[in-house]
Formats: C-alpha cells, structure tokens, sequence
C-alpha cells in the first residue's frame, strides 16, 4: 500500500507540468557534538559514512555512531573518504594521516615511506587495486606492491595541489589540479602521466572537482568557471550553461543524476544543470530565504536520494524522483487528506483536501473541482473509493 501511495504522489509532484517545482529538502539532526560534515559515501550495506572536523560517524537512517582511532585522535579530521571492494573504509586526514576502518576497528595506515605531510584531498583504487591518494601540496601518491610512489611536477603533473580523484571507465586516474587536470597511469613500474592542463577549451584552470556520469562523460568543476565535461571519448569539451555568467562560486562538488546534474558551491548554491544544451540553463534549486552556508559534498544514494553536507547542517533530498508542488493553476494544494487514481482515466487523479474535491488532469496539469456544495468546514474527505 504504502509503495502504491509512493507511486501516485511522484505522479503528482513530478509529471505534472505544475508551478514551484523545487526539489524536496528535509534537514536531518545531527549529533549532540554538532559536527559539520564535509566527506560522504555510502557503504556496500547502505550506510551512510560521514566524515568531519570531529572524526567519523555512520548514520542508518534513524541514529548516528561516532568511530575512534586507537590511542591519540587530536588528528582525525577527516578530509577524504574511500570504501574498496574489500569493504574496507579509507579515511584521509587534514594532518596526512591515513586510517583504514575494518571490521569496526580504526587503526592508523602507517607504509614504510609515510603517506603526507599535507591534507589528504582523495582516496581511491584503480582497476588493478593500487590505492592512490591526493594531497593539498605534495601531488599524488599511490602504493603498488606494497611500495608507495609520488607523482609530482617532476614527473609532468600540472601541480602539485590537487583537489580530486576520478577513476574513469578506462582505468585512467584523472586528478584535478590549481593549474588543470592530467591522466595518471602506472604500470610496470613506470609513472604515465598526460598534462592536459592549458587546453584553452576550458573556462578556467583550476580544477577543483572531477566527476564520470553513467554515460562516461568526465565532469569537470572549477574554481571561477562553473562546470561543463568532456565527452565519452574524451575529444570534446561541452558547457551546458555556456550562455550564463557563472556568478555562484566555487564548484564544490557535482553530483550527475539521469540527464542532469546538481553543483554544489563555496557560496553555498545549490544548482542543477541539464546535460543537453538545448535544455540550457542553470536551475536554483533553493528558495532565496533558505542558506545552507558553504556546501561540502553531494552524494546521490541507492534510493535517488540526494544529501548535502553543508556549513548549516545535514540535508536530504527526493532529488529529481519528487519536487514540492504548491500549487496547480494558482489552486493551493495543501492539507491533502487522499489520493485516488481515475479507474477508468488513469491519466487523471483525485484529491481531496481542506477545500474539498478535485480532479487533476495529469497530461495537461488541469485542475477541476467538485462538490461545490460541499461547503462545511467541519467535515473533511478522508477517503476515496472508485
């Protein structure tokens, strides 16, 4: 029952050409400590991993449990986060430190050569499971055999800050840098790197977020420039919104979902572009009179559902499977006590609330209202049956 109800409300809030449309948004209670969460996965099992300036909590979607490092914790706070195909969770630090969360026990990754000095921006494994990891300073370090390699400018990196990681369906490793992005290989022990950094295609040259949609497009989020990606083949660079200044910000993150993708910025924006020119445009997803503050991350979980880790809290969002509809045709619909699907039109739907019966039109978003008579406030429809 409840699915069917589910089914008939995405109908209304969604198909219908109605007016308002903004995504739903519901802020989510954090813990007593108050952390401001900036790093965000989803596991193998659905739980949510959150990484903040006071350490790591999951969330099953009721409560939250914080996790601890053995022995000293002053440094974890946490700046990247990484599960493998192990299940286990990786977890880079502002100090450089690396933990390894494994079967709820944290405990310090600690390689013979040291992992930074600087903030861990990314983790991740490529194809063949070498881990690598991202710095705010030192490049790209990767461990391979048990040995730990660093990519720098010596090696033909754009430079040495990089912001991200992105393993591309070709096994390339695409890093995001203050100077461009470059391809990174390494096999056979030798380091293959490709500087693509001062392609004038781009708006900008700092990088500051790498994203591969379904379609294999490479999204790219930049510092002054908004966003935009390179094609399947990688011989294209397309901006969806090339027409519009872009005044939001930096690009935190992007988050592709179906044919469009939701960009988070510095200024706390949150936006949604369409892949398709044609489609153009940059859509507010946010009423003017809401502010999140800086936001952190975007991740879309198994259900369509979208979280924003932002300086003013914890949010979730139906995403693009539901939007808040106030109205149709200027008509409130508000306080709705039920729904009924026509039996013999199933494009149309009734509604009953506190003004009485309706009919909605769901090819055409027309709105028809009966039981005019039926004018006595005390008594409300609660029940539709066809």
């Amino acid at each position: 029952m409840k699915r069917g109800i589910l089914v008939l409300i995405a109908a209304l809030l969604f198909i219908v050409p109605l007016t308002a449309q903004l995504p739903y948004i519901q802020k989510i209670r954090v813990p007593s400590a108050e952390p401001v969460f900036t790093r965000v996965i989803q596991e193998a099992k659905g739980y949510l991993w959150l990484g903040s300036e006071k350490g790591l909590f999951r969330y099953d979607g009721y409560s939250f449990k914080q996790y601890y490092p053995a022995g000293d914790s002053i440094d974890f706070q946490i700046t990247a986060l990484f599960e493998d195909l192990d299940g286990i969770l990786w977890i880079g630090c502002k100090s450089g430190h690396i933990y390894r969360l494994e079967n709820d026990i944290v405990s310090l990754f600690n390689p013979e050569e040291g992992t930074a000095a600087k903030p861990i921006t990314d983790i991740l494994k490529d194809y063949e499971g070498k881990l690598f990891w991202s710095t705010a300073g030192e490049g790209i370090y990767l461990q391979s055999q048990g040995k730990v390699f660093n990519i720098n400018h010596q090696d033909g990196l754009n430079d040495d800050y990089v912001y991200d990681l992105e393993c591309d369906h070709d096994g390339l490793i695409w890093a995001g840098t203050d100077a461009g992005i470059a391809s990174c290989r390494f096999e056979n022990g030798r380091k293959q790197i490709e500087n693509i950094g001062l392609v004038t295609r781009f708006p900008d040259i700092i990088v500051r977020k790498i994203k591969e949609d379904t379609s294999g497009n490479l999204w790219l989020g930049f510092q002054d420039g908004g966003a935009g990606y390179l094609t399947f083949d990688r011989s294209d660079f397309i901006e969806p919104a090339h027409e519009h200044d872009w005044i939001y910000g930096p690009v935190e993150d992007i988050e592709p979902s179906g044919q469009v993708s939701w960009i988070a910025t510095s200024a706390g924006e949150l936006l949604e572009v369409n892949q398709d020119m044609d489609s153009g445009g940059i859509k507010t997803l946010i009423n003017k009179d809401e502010k999140f503050g800086k936001i952190h991350d975007l991740l879309e979980d198994r259900e369509g559902n979208i979280w924003i880790l932002a300086a003013s809290g914890l949010y979730r969002s139906t995403g693009n499977r539901l939007q808040f509809v106030h109205s149709a045709h200027e008509v409130p619909l508000k306080n709705i006590h039920s729904l009924r699907n026509n039996a013999v039109d199933p494009d149309r739907l009734w509604i009953s609330n506190d003004e009485g019966l309706w009919l909605l039109n769901l090819s055409d978003g027309s709105l028809k209202k009966y039981l005019d008579q039926f004018n006595n406030h005390d008594l409300k429809i609660m029940s539709l049956y066809q």
